[in-house]
């Protein structure tokens, strides 16, 4: 079993690095991304805290969440006035493995995108719901 304290730092992690490629990607989708993403932050903080008090009931479900919050923030594409990037590219651009932060996206960036982050929305649900019983 996995211990209760390494479950929430990763998933902690998870969400803050997501937190830090969304704020260091910005650019003008961001502003339509909000509509569902400031509630989708939300309800992700809440299921956190929900999984943190029932531990090993939620445990799987909860790092799927995060990582597909995870991978949201990296495929996320976005635009500014010299071109286009995802948060993959400026993470990079930061980290200085790039010499600019545009690239070329891929054809299925937003397609992507938005899939992990409905994902995240459905995993989230399900966690704040406690539907159903979960097999060991």
């Amino acid at each position: 079993m996995i211990s209760k304290n390494l479950i929430t730092a990763f998933v902690s992690l998870c969400f803050l690095l997501s937190l830090y490629v969304i704020v260091i990607s910005f650019g003008l989708y961001l502003t339509i991304f909000s509509v569902v993403l400031i509630p989708a932050v939300i309800m992700h903080v809440y299921s956190m805290i929900k999984s943190h008090k029932k531990h090993p009931k939620y445990n799987i479900w909860m790092i799927l969440s995060g990582l597909c919050f995870l991978a949201f923030s990296l495929f996320r594409p976005d635009a500014d006035k010299h071109g286009d990037f995802s948060g993959y590219s400026a993470l990079m651009y930061h980290l200085g493995g790039a010499e600019t932060e545009h690239a070329t996206l891929w054809a299925f960036s937003l397609e992507m995108s938005l899939l992990f982050l409905l994902a995240q929305i459905f995993l989230d649900t399900y966690i704040l719901r406690g539907f159903g019983k979960i097999p060991r």
